[in-house]
């Protein structure tokens, strides 16, 4: 296997950001990775309102920021790949980097890019990919085929509804002829969360596979949450994975769905949880919402700065 970004030389670190409409955590985000050492790409959703990105601008000072021409994405449709995937393209030719994560305007960091910076070069070459178990219903989400998955959460509820009715019917004709798409696949399928912190390597390799990926999953259902998984475990950055022994834990995210809405969402952290969040040995977090609880964004931005400020102090970094 060719040799690591930091193998090579570089310690920069590249931070894609798919945004929709969660505009004040995004600018908290972007003002946290604003270091020398990053490059930061954002996309925003072209459906999403009130997008200024001259905030974004603002609030970033040392960083090279890159607004990519934003895009319509769609939750549960292959344009979800698409934009990350430009993004990984984008900063592929600008490498290389060490580490390039993937990230929403969901999602804050927990500790200061002193420590991130520190705790990738320790696990140097480690894929931080999660891998999760895949339910007998959630298989039928890439042994079937789902079109038009755009209007599975149309904001009109009529053609919600209509394209959910032809949606199952279409589903139960598939499943009753016994098809079995995925089965049919050259490459084991693997499921997992899209978000992750992987070497430039493996991002340079992703992008090599972008046909395969639109080949088995251009038709499945939430397929960003296969993606990756499925590259990763198809290829020799497998051996690479983090946490072999608890691989949901291996992207080093702190996410929480077993107290989440009950509908596959996990938990909207709250000011009440803000010592959970201080306390974890993660490197990122989500999700946040500005609109459910402002006041722990600002406490957990006030908290990560103060860890950089307090570890130059200290000479550490």
């Amino acid at each position: 296997m060719t040799m690591t970004a930091g193998e090579r030389g570089s310690d920069r670190h590249a931070f894609l950001v798919a945004g929709h409409e969660n505009h004040v955590v995004l600018q908290r985000l972007i003002s946290l990775l604003d270091d020398e050492r990053n490059d930061l790409y954002v996309h925003v959703n072209k459906r999403a309102k009130g997008f200024d990105p001259d905030r974004l601008q603002q609030v970033c000072r040392r960083s090279r920021l890159v607004i990519m021409p934003r895009m319509s994405v769609y939750w549960g449709d292959y344009s979800q790949i698409t934009s990350m995937l430009r993004m990984m393209r984008r900063a592929d030719a600008n490498g290389p980097y060490a580490y390039v994560h993937l990230l929403s305007d969901s999602d804050l960091p927990l500790k200061s890019n002193d420590e991130m910076h520190a705790f990738f070069m320790m696990h140097q070459g480690r894929e931080f990919v999660a891998f999760n178990e895949l339910s007998t219903f959630g298989r039928t989400w890439v042994a079937l085929r789902y079109p038009l998955n755009r209007f599975y959460r149309a904001p009109n509820p009529v053609v919600r509804a209509a394209y959910l009715r032809y949606r199952n019917a279409w589903v139960r004709i598939q499943s009753a002829a016994g098809r079995d798409w995925a089965s049919q696949q050259d490459v084991q399928v693997k499921y997992g969360s899209d978000w992750a912190s992987i070497t430039g390597d493996l991002a340079h390799h992703v992008i090599s596979q972008e046909p395969l990926i639109r080949r088995v999953l251009g038709r499945a259902f939430i397929p960003t949450e296969f993606y990756l998984q499925t590259v990763v475990w198809n290829s020799a950055f497998r051996d690479r994975v983090f946490d072999h022994v608890n691989p949901y834990r291996s992207n080093v995210r702190l996410v929480d769905f077993a107290r989440g809405g009950g509908d596959g969402s996990p938990l909207t952290w709250r000011y009440e949880h803000l010592s959970e969040l201080v306390s974890s040995d993660r490197m990122f977090a989500r999700k946040f919402d500005a609109g459910t609880d402002l006041r722990v964004v600002e406490a957990l931005v006030a908290h990560v700065r103060e860890r950089g400020s307090r570890g130059r102090a200290s000479g550490c970094g």
